[in-house]
C-alpha cells in the first residue's frame, strides 16, 4: 500500500482483516494524510493543529453508512466521537449570522428570515425531494460494493430489495445534473447561489457540473434535519489512530518515513515498490496507491515532477523488509489511463492558518464557521472555514487556550511562478494571511491580538507536506462517471483509491474507495462473511 491517506489506511487494514500480508509505506512522518494533526511546541507548551478535515458523522450508529465507521466496527476498534450541538456551527451571511446547522429545522427559519417564505418553502421542498430520491441512492451499504462483476452477489444477490431500489433511483437520476433537480424546486435567486456554493464546497464543482446521484446522497447525510455531526476525541487523528491499531492487531505492517520512488512491474504487471534509499518491496497480490492518480501515474513511469520534490520527512519507524533483489523494469500504464488522468481537472489546493489564542473565561465559541459572503466565495471552488476543535474538545489544546484552523480554496497555479524565498511569495503570503486573520476574527473575536503562535501555509506548503500534485483536493470530474478513473487497476497489478478515484472527494468518500478495492482483492466468501459480521 503506498500512502497512508484515509483511502489508503481504509484499504489496508480491511485486507488485514481479511487475512492478507499488508505492508504500508508512507513518506511522511505520520499516518492518516489530510486527516492528520501535527504539533508544535511554543513556551514548553505542545498545540496539536488538524491538517484539514472537520465534518464527521455516523460513529455511533450500527451500522452505520459511513465507511469509515464501518471498517473501525470490523477490527474491532472504536472511536469516541460526541455530537455536538446545533449552535457549535456558525453560518456567516451578509444578512446575519445564525448559530445553527445547515440541515436542521432552524435553518428553515433562517432562510425564511433572509430572503422571505417563497424562499423556506422552496428550501424545505429541496430537501424533501432530495430524502425521496436518497431512499434508493442509500439503499446499498457502502461495505457491499467491489470493482467487479460479483458485485451483483453481494450487493443484489444479498439485499435484492435494496438493489432494487438502487436501480430504480439510478434510472430516475440518470446522468442527470443536480442543477436540473434544483431547479425543478427552487427559483429563489438566493437559494440557488447558497446551494451552489454547497456543491462546490462537497464536490469543487456546481450545481451544473456535479451528477445528481452524488450530491442527493451527501445531502441526506449532511444536509437533512435530524443529520447528526460529531466530533472525534483528537479530530481526524483520532480516527486514524483506531484505524492503525486494527492494522497493526491484525499484523499489518507500516513503514513511516518512507517515500516510494517508484512502482516496480514484470512482464508488465506491477510487483512492488521502489523505496527512496534503494529498498526493493515485492507484492504477491497487488500494489494499491492510495497517492492522486497524477502522482501514482508519475511513480509507475518515473516522470517525477516539481511538487514531488516534496519536504523532508522524519524517520520514526521502519518496519518492512525488502524483500528480493535486483532491477525490476518501469511499468507502462496504457495511453487510455494515462489520457483520461491528464484530462481530469484538478481541484483548487488551500491557504491555511494555524494559530493558538489565549481562551476567555466565559466565551462560547462555535466549532466551525463557515462564510457566505457573496464576495468570500465569488470564484472560489468552496466556502471560507474556520474550525476552533478545542470549542468541543478539550483534548484539542492546553488549559487556556484554543487552537484556531483557518482555510480557504486558493488555485495553485499564481504559486507555481514564485519562488517560496522570494518577494513575491512572501507577498502573496502576507495577503491571504490577512484573510484568512479575518475570517479568524470572526469567528473569535480578538483572535489575532490574542494569538501565541501562528503560522501560515500556502499552495506549496499543502503539496510539500502532503505529498499531493499541485496540493490538489482531489480531481473536478465529477460531473460524468466516465470522466473519472475507477479504483480499477491502470496497469495489471496495480490498483487506485482515494479522493482522486470514484466516489471523490471527503474522508467518506476516500475511505469508500479504499474499501472497495479491499473487497475487490479477496474473494466473495471473505466480503461475505465481513457482511454478516456488520449484520448487513
Amino acid at each position: 500500500m503506498i500512502g497512508a491517506g484515509m483511502g489508503g489506511l481504509t484499504c489496508a487494514a480491511l485486507l488485514a482483516h481479511y487475512g492478507l500480508s499488508v505492508a504500508v509505506v508512507e513518506a511522511h512522518s505520520k499516518a492518516g494524510g489530510c486527516a492528520h494533526t501535527w504539533s508544535r511546541r511554543h513556551e514548553g507548551r505542545e498545540f496539536d493543529f488538524d491538517v484539514g478535515t472537520s465534518l464527521f458523522f455516523g460513529f455511533h450508529e450500527r451500522p452505520s453508512d459511513n465507511p469509515i465507521a464501518a471498517v473501525i466496527d470490523l477490527l474491532g476498534e472504536t472511536v469516541e466521537a460526541e455530537p455536538y450541538a446545533e449552535s457549535k456551527t456558525a453560518l456567516f451571511f451578509p444578512e446575519g449570522t445564525f448559530r445553527t446547522q445547515i440541515g436542521s429545522l432552524d435553518f428553515a427559519d433562517n432562510v425564511q428570515q433572509m430572503w422571505g417564505r417563497k424562499a423556506r418553502l422552496e428550501w424545505e421542498a429541496l430537501q424533501g425531494a432530495c430524502r425521496a430520491l436518497g431512499e434508493g441512492a442509500t439503499a446499498i451499504h457502502p461495505m457491499a460494493v467491489r470493482f467487479d462483476g460479483s458485485v451483483m452477489l453481494t450487493a443484489g444477490l444479498r439485499s435484492p430489495v435494496g438493489m432494487f431500489q438502487s436501480m430504480r433511483a439510478m434510472g430516475r437520476l440518470g446522468d442527470r445534473k443536480f442543477g436540473d433537480v434544483v431547479r425543478e424546486h427552487v427559483s429563489d435567486p438566493n437559494v440557488l447561489t447558497f446551494v451552489d456554493t454547497l456543491c462546490k464546497a462537497t464536490s469543487g464543482i456546481g450545481t451544473d457540473d456535479v451528477v445528481a446521484s452524488y450530491m442527493v446522497r451527501t445531502f441526506n447525510q449532511l444536509y437533512s434535519p435530524g443529520a447528526k455531526l460529531e466530533f472525534p476525541t483528537g479530530g481526524g487523528q483520532g480516527i486514524v489512530d483506531a484505524i492503525v491499531r486494527g492494522l497493526r492487531k491484525r499484523g499489518g505492517r507500516m513503514a513511516l518515513g518512507s517515500r516510494v520512488e517508484r512502482v516496480l512491474s514484470e512482464g508488465g504487471r506491477a510487483t512492488g515498490v521502489l523505496l527512496k534509499g534503494g529498498r526493493a518491496i515485492r507484492a504477491t497480490r497487488a500494489v494499491v496507491s492510495g497517492a492522486t492518480v497524477w502522482d501514482t501515474l508519475s511513480l509507475v513511469e518515473g516522470r517525477q515532477g516539481r511538487v514531488r520534490a516534496g519536504g523532508e520527512w522524519t524517520d520514526s519507524e521502519d518496519e518492512s523488509e525488502a524483500e528480493g533483489e535486483g532491477e525490476p523494469g518501469r511499468g507502462r500504464v496504457s495511453d487510455a489511463y494515462a489520457r483520461q488522468v491528464e484530462e481530469m481537472g484538478v481541484h483548487d489546493s488551500f491557504m491555511h492558518l494555524h494559530a493558538a489564542v489565549t481562551a476567555r473565561d466565559g466565551e462560547d465559541l462555535p466549532l466551525h464557521s463557515f462564510f457566505f459572503d457573496p464576495e468570500a466565495v465569488r470564484g472560489a471552488s468552496s466556502w471560507p472555514t474556520v474550525c476552533i476543535p478545542s470549542a468541543v474538545d478539550p483534548t484539542a489544546a492546553p488549559d487556556g487556550y484554543h487552537v484556531v484552523h483557518s482555510y480557504f480554496a486558493e488555485p495553485f497555479s499564481p504559486w507555481d511562478a514564485v519562488s517560496p524565498r522570494s518577494e513575491a511569495y512572501a507577498r502573496m503570503k502576507a495577503d491571504r494571511e490577512a484573510r484568512l486573520w479575518g475570517f479568524a476574527e470572526q469567528a473569535l473575536p480578538g483572535a489575532r491580538d490574542r494569538s501565541v503562535l501562528a503560522l501560515t501555509g500556502s499552495p506549496l506548503t499543502h503539496a510539500r507536506f502532503l505529498n499531493r500534485h499541485r496540493g490538489t483536493y482531489g480531481p473536478k470530474n465529477l460531473q460524468r462517471y466516465a470522466g473519472m478513473p475507477e479504483a480499477n487497476s491502470p496497469m495489471p497489478g496495480l490498483y487506485v483509491c482515494g479522493d482522486s478515484t470514484w466516489p471523490g472527494i471527503g474522508t467518506p468518500a476516500a475511505a469508500a474507495s479504499g474499501m472497495w478495492v479491499a473487497n475487490t482483492l479477496v474473494s466473495v466468501g471473505k466480503h461475505w462473511a465481513a457482511l454478516d459480521e456488520l449484520r448487513l
